[in-house]
């Protein structure tokens, strides 16, 4: 009696819309999507039995079709991955490829996106789907190619592939297959992205402002013109040097040394960049803070350097700090309050090994509460 009552009704997967004198039917959404995971759920755990088996092969390209055809982004981008493999026994050609990606990326799959943004730019990252699909890209008008593949590359920027993001933003400064380099788009695309305060752009677009490349050389002659910016680049430098990835930040520090050695800014007590870095370390910039600590211990008082800062030593930083126990501590303080935790142990490391009198432990309260 209980596995009765518990049993669910059956319910139709489309309904009956009736408007004026006709009937449509209509899916219900809700249904579909609890039919589209669960055949998906089937398909990937045959899937990762990795059996030969013919039968499972066949029982594999069902599953994903049916879930599929329910809305699935995910089941669409593993039939386009199965119309390219000859071993999966697919039973559309390889050409519909191209039709399941679209599926997918237009249900928000960013890698789906990505994948078509490249082969319609004629990239050459996906050489499979390329050869495959030959025909089909091949029929394209090339000012149609360009439009597509931008397209599809906004939607996987959209959906926040930054693959995606870092290749469209190289194809708008260089020119990359069929999308033609832009200064107008870059700049756009770059600005929209540091709405989003994302690391790698504001970094890169930094140098961009800067005049320089990302490795801190002369911008290339075949790339698109950015006019020089100083203050802004160094706004987008110092976002970046606030990021989750500690190696991406310091780098953002080094093109600011390296900034300073081209004569991007002027460096003196007074001038507005020693203010502005001394502000970015009490608004919380905890590996700012770390290095101005660090140049802060007086020379005969420091250990070996800690190894995170062994391949980015940035010296130049050394030029806007004093050597004085008392500011060392300070700017140790800062580099400890914060969200990123390595740097939050090495400046309570540090502190202890070089001010073991003044051992930070739980009880500390920040040098600005």
């Amino acid at each position: 009696m209980e596995s009765a009552i518990n049993k669910k009704h059956y319910r139709r997967v489309f309904k009956n819309l009736r408007i004026g004198s006709k009937e449509y039917a209509v899916l219900d959404m809700d249904l579909a999507q609890e039919k589209a995971v669960r055949y998906l759920a089937l398909a990937i755990e045959l899937l990762e039995q990795n059996q030969p088996d013919s039968f499972i092969h066949n029982l594999i390209n069902e599953y994903l079709l049916i879930a599929c055809d329910f809305g699935s982004k995910d089941a669409a981008f593993l039939l386009a991955s199965r119309a390219l493999d000859t071993s999966s026994e697919f039973i559309y050609p390889p050409e519909d490829a191209v039709v399941f990606l679209k599926l997918a990326a237009e249900r928000g799959h960013a890698e789906a996106a990505y994948q078509l943004g490249c082969c319609y730019a004629a990239m050459g990252k996906f050489i499979s789907a390329e050869q495959s699909c030959t025909t089909y890209f091949n029929s394209i008008d090339p000012r149609e190619r360009q439009r597509l593949a931008e397209y599809y590359f906004n939607l996987a920027v959209e959906n926040g592939h930054q693959e995606a993001i870092e290749e469209l933003i190289i194809a708008y400064a260089y020119g990359r297959g069929y999308v033609a380099k832009s200064a107008d788009k870059f700049i756009t695309l770059c600005e929209n992205l540091l709405k989003d305060e994302n690391q790698a752009v504001a970094l890169g677009y930094g140098a961009w402002l800067a005049g320089m490349t990302v490795e801190g050389g002369d911008p290339l002659p075949e790339a698109i013109r950015v006019q020089m910016n100083p203050s802004k680049a160094l706004e987008c430098f110092l976002m970046a040097s606030r990021g989750k990835q500690i190696e991406l930040g310091q780098h953002a520090l080094h093109l600011i040394c390296i900034g300073m050695q081209r004569g991007v800014w002027e460096i003196k007590p007074s001038d507005k960049i020693t203010k502005r870095l001394y502000k970015e370390v009490g608004q919380g910039n905890q590996l700012l803070a770390l290095y101005f600590a660090w140049y802060s211990i007086p020379v005969d008082q420091r250990v070996a350097i800690p190894g995170l800062m062994r391949h980015y030593q940035l010296s130049s930083l050394a030029s806007f700090v004093e050597q004085n126990e008392e500011k060392a501590i300070q700017f140790l303080d800062h580099a400890f309050f914060g969200t990123q935790t390595m740097i939050s142990q090495l400046a309570k490391d540090i502190l202890q090994e070089v001010f073991g009198q003044y051992f930070l432990d739980e009880e500390i309260v920040p040098v600005d509460a």
